[in-house]
């Protein structure tokens, strides 16, 4: 915890032959060395640590941490892990066992030089926050997900892909959502997604919030929303707000109580495209 933290003037740092095989902690550990530019976790033995929070959080001239074999076996918390590494290029995450991870929350946030992340051997079997995770990566094209996304555990989604402008090729037909309750802002300002289809499994029924969901996402041209469970949701605010491309969206599963007080303002606001809605 916190070994390198606020180290400003680090430039760099040759780690070979550091023991940390009885560390239990990676927090903090390069904690705002934002002068660091390359570094060499290879030899790490991290098979002891269970928590990576902001490990390499504020290492803005970061470019590369090279060849990671990271033992994550018993990890619960990577939260922040790589955010606000603003040069970071490429980061290689075969080795992650994210069996045990609860919080994935802004993992990758303002990762602004990514432009594509291979997480399909991610496993969220015991996640519960993915809020923000990928929060203004702008230049984030593509994310390789998990053929089996089974997201079941997961509660909070709120802004996870927000703010990433770039991001055109994102395969969600595997994802699997029981008992989320924040959408809120999911997709927001996600300028060159073209299509949403959510799967038969995203089936929650705790689901509260979903307000802003596609929000200025300026190419979006059809949203396929049916299977979600809007039962318990009261605000519809701007959940397409001005999608000028949008021709067709599919509402049809959606099932509102008549007793159900809703705000729906600026909903369906300049989509001006927009031919086609399908409702229950």
């Amino acid at each position: 915890t916190n070994m390198f933290r606020d180290c400003v003037n680090m430039v760099e740092c040759d780690l070979t032959g550091l023991d940390v095989s009885k560390s239990k902690s990676g927090h903090m550990m390069f904690y705002n060395c934002s002068r660091l530019t390359s570094l060499d976790c290879s030899s790490f033995d991290t098979s002891n640590m269970d928590d990576m929070s902001n490990m390499f959080d504020g290492c803005t001239k970061l470019t590369t941490v090279g060849d990671i074999r990271f033992n994550t076996a018993k990890v619960l918390n990577m939260s922040s892990m790589f955010a606000n590494c603003n040069n970071l290029a490429s980061v290689n995450m075969e080795s992650f066992d994210t069996t045990k991870v609860s919080n994935m929350q802004e993992m990758f946030s303002n990762c602004f030089r990514l432009t594509q992340l291979d997480i399909s051997n991610f496993v969220f079997d015991n996640t519960i926050n993915t809020s923000k995770m990928f929060y203004s990566a702008t230049s984030l094209n593509t994310i390789i997900t998990p053929r089996d996304w089974n997201m079941n555990t997961v509660q909070n989604m709120e802004s996870m892909f927000d703010t990433c402008f770039s991001l055109a090729n994102l395969d969600i037909s595997g994802m699997k959502l029981r008992i989320v309750q924040n959408m809120k802002n999911l997709f927001n300002q996600c300028k060159s997604i073209t299509s949403i289809d959510f799967p038969d499994t995203v089936t929650s029924q705790s689901l509260l919030q979903i307000s802003g969901m596609f929000n200025m996402c300026y190419t979006l041209t059809y949203a396929n929303l049916s299977a979600l469970n809007v039962n318990r949701v009261t605000d519809f605010t701007g959940i397409f707000f001005d999608d000028t491309a949008l021709v067709e969206v599919d509402l049809a599963g959606w099932a509102l109580s008549s007793t159900q007080k809703v705000v729906t303002q600026n909903m369906f606001y300049n989509c001006r495209s927009l031919t086609t809605v399908f409702v229950g």
